[in-house]
């Protein structure tokens, strides 16, 4: 089966995609506009055994160098497979290489009962997947959570190794985390419970250590969603439940953890020293890459339908700067971010945030300033039919965006093509003579071009007069011999000119000019990112 996906390219900011400018505003004030629009392309990959709205994909990550996807799914009956995808690197799309049953690995047994969540060793030689029930030793463990291991071969393909029991009833396990070093796995839970399992070099799993209660000494609420640092200090677990937290651990050099601080949800009520964080449901948290602020989106009370920003410090503690609302639909009923499962992550440029709503069914684009990490809400794509995805994840190269569905994948081109020719109005000027360089850009796609910047170094001794752009809300500045010109979005196949009028100096020689052209975006070719011109200055 094959399926028609309203059409998108995703570039930094979405292709063609019209916003409802300002800064969000505190607590989330302020409104935005809901507008989208179709232009570009998206694909669906992996058209997983033709799933029906039955079947879920409920996890699925990505391997160390990018070259494989691997995703856990479960359908109604609950039977799971285990898929296996490679992937090609320059186009991103993916080939389903192997698929396996679950009461296939182990006599005819269901080790992947209810599975959730699913790592990748830092070699790329693990996979492992927790689940609620499965097996140790060939055996059923009735009420079970259990961590499997997979050993992964140079192809890709996977094995079954074995299982551990992580907790010997029934409570539900959810999302693993790993740190960078291979050593220690966090999995959360449905219940008041945060497990740390050791791993040795060769994959093994060891040790378990838990933790049940936060810095104030209370219990844990539902920890479903776990957000691992990018420095591995620190471990981020947020609530599925109304009346949760967002909990914060350090993590020791022997990878244990000790609670640090915790947020409340108050669902409206004021409760001392709490603030509304938007982190119920949890998948939707990220840190930026220099660790300096952490957002989670979702939320009750007064951070409903918003993503809560924090300032990270050094010690990976956490102080609240602001609720930034989520805009309206474009039907003006719902905020796109209004399910409490909402996600959310940093865009691999580090200059936006993506956000995905499971039951909006919304892809939104938000301009992030990675100095104050405060978020302008640029625009957002309804009805991508992706039936209630549960992660967003970039490649490892910052190439592509996939966005998991009940019928496989979808994969957005974060890539743009910025093109930039310079030219004379003259071969030869006179010394002291006016002329002017005219400098062509176009985007050559896939994706649009966001925050571009041209920029021309006139040549010493040439006299800038004055400069020209037709781009709709370009500028142009200068500054010495640096003309700089501005435009936020260079649309898919858009052309435009910039003029700059200048005098030639009044002695004889050669003249090189030189002009460049940058944008947030990932570029697919370079060569045609700066062009050159020479004129010469003499006398007729």
């Amino acid at each position: 089966m094959t399926k028609k996906i309203l059409a998108l390219i995703v570039g930094g900011f979405l292709a063609g995609c019209g916003g409802g400018g300002g800064s969000g505003s505190d607590n989330g004030n302020q409104q935005h506009g809901g507008q989208q629009s179709n232009i570009g392309t998206s694909h669906l990959f992996g058209n997983v055994e033709n799933f029906n709205v039955g079947n879920s994909v409920m996890d699925y990550t990505i391997s160390p160098d990018g070259k494989y996807i691997y995703a856990v799914t479960l359908d109604t009956s609950s039977k799971s497979k285990l898929h296996v995808f490679s992937r090609n690197i320059e186009s991103g799309k993916l080939t389903k290489i192997q698929s396996l049953v679950s009461t296939d690995f182990v006599n005819g047994k269901d080790p992947l009962f209810n599975p959730q969540g699913m790592v990748v060793s830092p070699d790329g030689k693990q996979l492992y997947i927790s689940a609620s029930f499965g097996i140790v030793s060939d055996v059923v463990v009735p009420f079970g959570s259990t961590l499997l291991r997979f050993d992964v071969a140079n192809s890709g393909q996977i094995s079954y190794r074995n299982s551990m029991i992580v907790k010997d009833s029934y409570d539900p396990m959810y999302n693993v985390q790993m740190t960078d070093d291979g050593k220690m796995m966090y999995i959360g839970s449905n219940g008041a419970l945060v497990s740390a399992v050791s791993r040795a070099s060769n994959g093994d799993m060891g040790g378990i250590l838990e933790i049940q209660k936060d810095i104030n000494n209370n219990e844990f609420k539902n920890t479903r969603y776990l957000f691992l640092s990018p420095d591995n200090q620190n471990l981020y677990a947020s609530s599925s439940s109304s009346d949760g937290h967002l909990y914060n651990f350090n993590i020791a050099a022997s990878g244990g953890l000790t609670s640090k601080e915790s947020f409340a949800i108050t669902n409206g009520n004021s409760l001392p020293n709490d603030i509304e964080v938007a982190s119920t449901g949890g998948r939707g948290m990220d840190i930026s890459k220099d660790g300096k602020f952490f957002y989670s989106v979702g939320g009750f009370g007064d951070a409903k339908d918003s993503i809560t920003i924090f300032e990270r410090d050094a010690l990976g503690g956490l102080t609240y700067i602001k609720n930034v609302q989520a805009p309206l639909s474009s039907d003006n009923a719902h905020h796109i971010l209004f399910s409490s499962d909402a996600h959310m992550m940093v865009s691999p440029s580090q200059k936006y945030i993506y956000t995905y709503d499971e039951i909006m069914n919304t892809l939104g684009i938000w301009k992030r300033d990675t100095s104050s990490g405060d978020l302008n809400y640029l625009g957002q794509l309804n009805d991508v039919d992706s039936n209630h995805p549960t992660k967003l994840t970039a490649s490892p190269d910052g190439k592509y965006l996939y966005v998991n569905a009940q019928e496989g994948f979808i994969s957005y081109d974060l890539r743009a093509d910025m093109d930039v020719k310079v030219t004379s109005s003259d071969v030869s000027v006179k010394p002291s003579q006016t002329f002017s360089y005219k400098l062509t850009v176009q985007n050559h796609g896939p994706s649009n071009g966001n925050d571009v910047i041209i920029t021309d170094t006139l040549p010493a001794g040439v006299e800038y007069i004055s400069s020209t752009i037709d781009a709709p809300a370009g500028s142009c500045e200068a500054i010495g011999q640096v003309v700089t010109c501005h435009i936020d979005t260079l649309f898919t196949s858009a052309l435009y000119h910039v003029t700059i009028n200048v005098k030639a100096p009044a002695s004889e020689g050669t003249l090189t000019n030189k002009a460049t052209i940058s944008a947030n975006q990932l570029d697919t070719n370079v060569a045609n990112n700066s062009s050159l011109v020479k004129i010469n200055v003499k006398n007729k």
